[in-house]
């Protein structure tokens, strides 16, 4: 009987394709809620067996990867960067698009206008977006600065007090040159 099977299938597989995709298209719904119940209702079993793989074929998965990525540059880059807002910052992309539109597209400190950091397909530098600005000692988010401001606030390790006497400095700085 088993035999039968498979002369059958190696005889009309081209039939049983076609009959299988006919399938497949008129009930796309019904086997992606199929696919989701069962990837609820085994959710470790494949985390597991997925992480097994993974591991068993490094460079086989390394290398595929690379390969999608080289494909879908704009695609990787969001995808990195959603990863990036979770894995730093602890927000996900709409909670960024809410920051960027409460704040008009400028940056909190010193008001320059700069593209947010969203776009699929854009390759962009780190000059012209809005970098997302968070307490070192809390990891708090406090808003999105130009990567000039936060370079300057890095600079002075989130320090009032260094902030203060930068102010100072150039304040003198100006009296002492009498440029005003």
């Amino acid at each position: 009987m088993f035999m039968d099977n498979i002369t059958y299938y190696v005889k009309n597989k081209e039939k049983i394709c076609k009959r299988q995709n006919i399938y497949r298209i008129k009930n796309r719904e019904r086997i992606t809620l199929q696919k989701k119940k069962y990837r609820e209702k085994y959710k470790e079993k494949i985390k597991q067996s997925t992480l097994l793989y993974n591991q068993k074929n490094r460079e086989k998965v390394k290398s595929r990867n690379k390969e999608w990525q080289l494909k879908n540059k704009g695609k990787a880059r969001l995808f990195r960067r959603k990863q990036r807002l979770k894995k730093e910052y602890n927000i996900d992309l709409s909670e960024y698009k809410k920051m960027y539109i409460k704040q008009g597209g400028f940056c909190a400190i010193c008001g320059t206008h700069k593209k947010p950091a969203l776009a699929e397909g854009e390759a962009l530098k780190m000059s012209e977006i809005l970098c997302i600005d968070h307490c070192h000692f809390t990891g708090r988010v406090r808003g999105l600065i130009c990567n000039n401001c936060n370079a300057g606030i890095g600079n002075l390790k989130d320090s009032i007090k260094n902030l203060e006497k930068a102010i100072y400095y150039l304040k003198s700085f100006i009296i002492n040159s009498q440029v005003v």
